[in-house]
């Protein structure tokens, strides 16, 4: 059968070295896709851990094969998990004996009253999305406090502060091409038409460090420049660069010429890290990134999420369960101060390449699997 089949299997969790919750007995029947690992849940456990388990794919009910496969076991089950009922991990947990409750797949976002969300202009055949689309796309943001754009390609500022305009919503914008920081600024100046009330920060180059093309001193160059035209310019509001957690550590000035310290952080692709630990796994974070900081700075984390399809990364499986917890792990971490995290992202990027250097999973980070209205019939 192909990879992607809907096949019916049983997990024969009897003699695995785990006491995992079952419903019907050592023997649970479920419907899943093939891969590499499946999520349990053991509430004696203390920690995460592994165990091997022989699954026996069935058709018609008679086995066509059996083979090994890894479960990731999680000490603590979740108390409700509302996925759509055709999702294989909704089946695996109701096999488990884990609670849980069907509901039809949304389109729409996950709402977060504080928190910040990101997003891309683009649609899935790589055209700019117009400004129709682009205001359809918000009136299903608008319970997020931020809403971060990258660049200013296809119009974006402009399509952007017009849809957010009506709205209680701010944007963060950004400068994309460090080399080019006069033209871009000049069409965020022109863009928002001197509406700066509406802008919460603009930043400067995105994980530019982190990915080599260029150093830390050209950035901070970058970040002055954009600073002093905005400045002259009427905004008075933030001017940071993004750079990854691991960037920043190595390189705290990239956060000391900002005017807050902005970093993109996700739990997904540390390997020792499960979905349900994402919130904590992030606090830790954002705590070094401090302690590796000069002087006292407010971090703020420009994005932060998890996949709900691709391949797994040691304990990081991603599935639409899993960004469930993941994202209420997160929310539960930083309820105290849900403006310093912008969650990513909006909706599936149809737009970006699948590459296992990023395990397959740069189109599918959209909250709650949301698909934006332009991309649903490509």
């Amino acid at each position: 059968m192909a990879l992607g089949d809907v096949l019916l299997c049983a997990l024969a969790l009897a003699g695995s070295g785990a006491a995992l919750p079952t419903k019907n007995g050592p023997k649970a029947a479920a419907q899943l896709n093939r891969r590499e690992e499946i999520t349990a849940y053991d509430d004696s456990l203390a920690a995460p851990t592994t165990v091997a388990a022989e699954v026996a794919y069935l058709q018609g009910g008679a086995p066509v094969s059996t083979d090994t496969k890894t479960i990731v076991v999680l000490p603590t089950a979740p108390r409700s998990v509302s996925v759509p009922s055709d999702d294989a991990d909704a089946k695996i947990l109701e096999a488990l004996g884990i609670p849980g409750s069907a509901a039809p797949t949304s389109t729409a976002p996950v709402k977060a009253d504080k928190f910040g969300i990101s997003y891309a202009p683009y649609r899935g055949d790589h055209g700019c999305k117009d400004a129709r689309d682009v205001q359809n796309d918000f009136d299903q943001l608008k319970d997020y406090a931020v809403i971060r754009i990258y660049g200013t390609d296809c119009d974006q500022v402009s399509k952007t502060y017009k849809a957010a305009k009506n709205t209680k919503t701010k944007l963060m914008l950004g400068v994309w091409d460090i080399n080019d920081v006069e033209n871009e600024v000049s069409k965020i100046i022109a863009g928002v038409e001197g509406g700066w009330d509406k802008i919460q920060a603009v930043s400067v180059g995105n994980e530019v460090v982190n990915k080599g093309e260029a150093t830390p001193q050209k950035v901070i160059g970058a970040v002055k420049k954009a600073r002093s035209m905005l400045r002259g310019a009427g905004f008075k509001g933030p001017v940071v660069t993004v750079d990854t957690f691991n960037a920043v550590e190595k390189h705290p000035e990239l956060c000391e010429a900002s005017d807050f310290c902005a970093i993109n952080a996700h739990a997904f692709f540390d390997s020792t890290t499960s979905a349900a630990y994402a919130g904590k796994w992030l606090d830790d974070t954002v705590q070094r990134v401090k302690l590796a900081l000069s002087k006292p700075m407010n971090v703020v984390v420009t994005e932060t999420g998890w996949p709900m399809d691709g391949s797994p990364n040691g304990l990081a499986v991603p599935s639409l369960a899993n960004q469930k917890l993941a994202i209420e792990s997160i929310k539960k971490a930083f309820s105290k101060t849900p403006g310093d995290v912008v969650l990513f992202s909006a909706f599936n990027d149809l737009w970006k390449t699948k590459s296992m250097d990023t395990f397959n999973a740069e189109q599918f980070y959209g909250i709650g699997g949301a698909i934006s209205k332009s991309d649903r019939y490509i």
